[in-house]
């Protein structure tokens, strides 16, 4: 209840949630220059890594392609994004709205279907909620997109994914979800919402999963997009 409780209390605060500054009448939930910390760099439009000029496809995607078609993020994990989202995940579930509304101005071409990436029951029983599913509720009231909560499923409760050097995250993950029969045909275009993406092992194994499905293009929406580790 404690977190909740602060949640309400800063959503009633004017000051940014990062700086603490005065917000301007005009701001949501941070102040301009905090903002504008948070201008996205040239990434390749396809896998969201770092690449000159904002190419549709980078050289690793052409050698090595993605199994999604396009990742769409607010920046990358760099300050000030990472404190913002690192207080999402941890205690101010309060932000999933302004953080989708920022997200959802960065989506040119909106997914028929949202699917966010599940969480073991035991972690959100730790947490308190799922953040990836409370982003999708807001991402989808603000794009007007169906929300499929319970079509994906987490069936092991593994190490989170940032503890672990990347070998060790695609076994980690590789046979820790599964798809529940969908109550109909899914559209031709989905997309799954994540808060940060690393190495994509997590939405990799989740797209081999949507792949048994008649879909044409999967999207990965994500708050911020960070380098994998060396």
């Amino acid at each position: 209840m404690t977190a909740w409780r602060d949640t309400i209390h800063n959503l009633r605060q004017r000051d940014c949630y990062l700086c603490h500054q005065p917000l301007h009448p005009l701001d949501d939930f941070c102040c301009e220059t905090c903002i504008n910390w948070c201008r996205p760099l040239p990434h390749c439009q396809r896998c969201g890594l770092l690449a000159a000029g904002n190419p549709t496809q980078c050289g690793r995607c052409l050698s090595e392609p993605p199994l999604w078609q396009q990742l769409t993020a607010i920046s990358h994990y760099a300050f000030p994004l990472d404190r913002l989202v690192a207080q999402f995940k941890q205690h101010q579930p309060g932000l999933a709205k302004p953080l989708a509304q920022w997200l959802a101005a960065k989506i040119d071409s909106p997914a028929e279907l949202l699917l966010p990436v599940p969480m073991h029951w035991r972690r959100r029983l730790e947490r308190g909620y799922n953040q990836s599913d409370l982003l999708a509720h807001e991402l989808g009231k603000q794009l007007r997109i169906p929300v499929a909560r319970h079509w994906l499923k987490r069936t092991q409760h593994t190490a989170p994914q940032q503890t672990l050097a990347r070998k060790a995250r695609l076994s980690n993950v590789k046979t820790a979800f599964m798809a529940n029969a969908p109550p109909q045909p899914l559209p031709r275009h989905v997309a799954i919402v994540d808060d940060i993406v690393t190495t994509g092992t997590t939405v990799a194994t989740l797209c081999k999963l949507l792949s048994k499905q008649k879909i044409e293009r999967i999207d990965i929406y994500c708050l911020c997009r960070t380098p994998p580790p060396k």
